[in-house]
């Protein structure tokens, strides 16, 4: 199997990354798909959809211990925990799938290729909190890790729709670096995950959220 990177994490987080080579047909051929979901496939139009797919399918698959999974969701989006399988999330961009795991507790991940795109769309995202304290608000990796940060919090808790910029802070000036940082939310009820950022790739960037309660860090 093509995966790019396979990781362990301190917290005992497996994260597996694929980079799609493939043509569609390639990726078929690799993949056990369910009635369920080859009539998913079907319905998908676009064929860079088709590629994502297909390969977080894959990646579930290896989870899943080379069986096909049918993936169900919550109504907010997020997908449900299965039986014979542990907590997951699942993110994609341009080329690339990431899918993170855990036995013990809920996990967020998000991927992102680099992008100067994040540029115009840091005043919508960041509040002006977050903005005075990053050194440079220029800088393209530093705004593309804030937003997998809070795209992770999000898939993590389950909170489509919410307030990007007013409801998940980033506690940007209790840490040198976007690394480690923690996140809180105020929604209903305030909450604060962990967000860590590994350094794996100059094409793209991944973070991934935790309970610190649910999970013993060890660094």
């Amino acid at each position: 199997m093509p995966i790019l990177n396979s990781i362990l994490t301190p917290e005992q987080i497996k994260i597996e990354i694929w980079h799609i080579t493939e043509t569609v047909d390639e990726l078929l051929n690799l993949v056990i798909l369910t009635p369920a979901g080859r009539r998913l496939f079907d319905s998908y139009r676009n064929e860079k959809r088709k590629k994502e797919w297909l390969a977080s399918r894959l990646l579930l698959q290896n989870l899943n211990n080379g069986n096909p999974v049918t993936v169900r969701y919550t109504k907010k989006g997020r997908p449900f925990k299965q039986k014979s399988m542990p907590w997951f999330s699942i993110s994609h961009t341009t080329d690339y799938v990431a899918v993170a795991s855990s036995i013990s507790a809920p996990v967020g991940v998000d991927i992102e290729t680099i992008s100067a795109r994040i540029l115009k769309i840091k005043n919508r995202f960041l509040s002006s909190i977050e903005l005075n304290q990053l050194n440079d608000t220029s800088d393209i990796a530093t705004l593309m890790t804030c937003w997998c940060i809070k795209e992770a919090t999000i898939k993590h808790l389950d909170l489509p729709g919410i307030d990007f910029q007013n409801n998940i802070q980033i506690q940007i000036s209790q840490s040198k670096s976007l690394s480690h940082v923690d996140v809180q939310i105020t929604e209903k009820k305030n909450r604060t995950l962990t967000a860590i950022t590994p350094s794996l790739s100059d094409k793209f960037i991944l973070s991934y959220t935790i309970n610190p309660i649910d999970n013993e860090i060890q660094f």
